[in-house]
């Protein structure tokens, strides 16, 4: 991990990205340190996914800065984000979709060339306790031993206090609160709160819709 006076691995800014009138990202910041590994939770729909594929580029936001070892990636030409994503792992899979052997391949394969950077996309989705523990495992020793950082977004909080250094969570398009893993269940933050404990009630109120 790096030292208090390190660049960030990444360090996004003011990330702000829309789909019509749908704000999902809105002035979001974060970092992520080399040889870290964050963890960021929050509900569906909150734009875990949409904050990954634009810090990949694959999504282009409407406005802010991310930035790979200190270089802005945002509005690179295509052949300089080819190299830069040279730099990356990633493990997109839909749940259940993935059966567990799927999962292990894509991993393995995902980190078989030893990225610096590589991205989780619910790596434990749908699979038995036995095997999601297994892929917690090697998302730890992956960077653990080879050094390189890593950023999950999953709904399993038993996978997401085992693989992170930090947990950050995402709510109406901003980071709400982000620390160490170690003290995520005294976080004093009423949304954190409700979430890592499943309860119905709380500041978090979801949109159910008749079929």
């Amino acid at each position: 991990m790096t030292g208090p006076q390190s660049a960030p691995k990444i360090a996004v800014r003011g990330l702000r990205k829309l789909f019509g009138r749908k704000r999902v990202l809105d002035g979001l910041d974060i970092d992520c340190a080399s040889g870290e590994s964050v963890v960021i939770i929050g509900g569906s729909g909150t734009g875990k996914s949409v904050l990954i594929k634009c810090i990949l580029g694959l999504l282009h936001p409407e406005a802010g800065s991310v930035r790979i070892d200190g270089i802005e990636t945002v509005g690179l030409r295509r052949a300089a984000r080819e190299r830069f994503l040279q730099k990356f792992g990633m493990l997109f899979q839909g749940g259940a979709l993935f059966d567990s052997l799927t999962v292990w391949v894509a991993l393995a394969r995902a980190i078989a060339a030893e990225p610096e950077i590589i991205f989780f996309d619910e790596p434990t989705t749908g699979l038995d306790p036995i095997m999601a523990d297994v892929i917690n495992d090697l998302i730890v020793r992956c960077v653990r031993e080879v050094g390189t950082t890593a950023v999950s977004i999953t709904h399993d909080l038993v996978s997401a206090r085992k693989i992170a250094d930090r947990i950050a969570m995402l709510h109406h398009g901003r980071i709400i609160w982000e620390g160490p893993t170690a003290e995520i269940d005294r976080s004093g933050n009423p949304y954190v709160d409700q979430f890592i404990n499943g309860r119905a009630e709380g500041p978090i109120q979801m949109e159910i819709r008749a079929a």
